[in-house]
């Protein structure tokens, strides 16, 4: 498929910084919020995570739990 394809392409991103696996290391470089429903958001490290949390934390299930 277009963008680099497979299973879940779009998600293949940092939701943070915007950087593809590729970019960010390798395939598994890219670490899954396990509070999102398919592993949909994704981050290239805890830096990134921490910027972008206030916007996640509306749709994370870990908000929610919180």
């Amino acid at each position: 498929g277009l963008g680099g394809g497979g299973v879940g392409g779009a998600a293949s991103v940092c939701a943070s910084c915007g950087k593809t696996a590729k970019e960010s290391g390798g395939p598994r470089c890219l670490r899954v919020c396990t509070g999102t429903r398919g592993g949909s958001v994704r981050y290239c490290g805890a830096a990134c995570r921490r910027t972008h949390w206030p916007v996640h934390k509306q749709e994370c299930g870990r908000a929610a739990r919180q």
